[in-house]
């Protein structure tokens, strides 16, 4: 029969295994290697919180570095990317409809604009309807 020893829990709250020894006698062989369940569940805990860290991290630097690129402020876009689950979403949208800032329209000149409105009647493309009031419109501009 083995002894008392061998129905009590070890220090970590995991009940002790025995084996017998072929002299007869039994020992104990608490297993130092089966985590405790609060070590475990202290781990997870540790896990989520160190991603739910790092996604906040990202989605600040997110929003900022698109609210940079497009000349919006940065601190409403990591405040807007942390309000809510869409808030990064919405940061995206309003940094891609601002544009890039400083980004001047291509202005081509008079001579060039009509070549091209040439161009495309002759492929086709404008029927002599479009091309006269166009052709009008661009003519008015200068």
């Amino acid at each position: 029969m083995p002894p008392d020893e061998c129905f009590q829990l070890d220090d970590g709250g995991q009940p002790v295994t025995c084996t017998q020894q072929p002299d007869g006698t039994w020992t104990p062989d608490s297993s130092p290697f089966a985590p405790h369940p609060l070590e475990l569940a202290t781990l997870g805990f540790l896990v989520v919180l160190l991603l739910g860290v790092a996604g906040t991290v990202w989605r600040v630097r997110a929003a900022r570095s698109m609210a940079r690129r497009a000349g919006l402020d940065q601190g409403e876009a990591v405040r807007m990317a942390l309000a809510s689950e869409d808030g990064l979403t919405a940061t995206y949208l309003a940094s891609s409809l601002r544009g890039t800032p400083g980004a001047a329209p291509v202005v081509r000149d008079t001579a060039t604009r009509l070549r091209e409105l040439d161009r495309l009647r002759s492929e086709g493309l404008v029927t002599e309807d479009e091309h006269a009031t166009r052709r009008a419109a661009i003519l008015d501009d200068v």
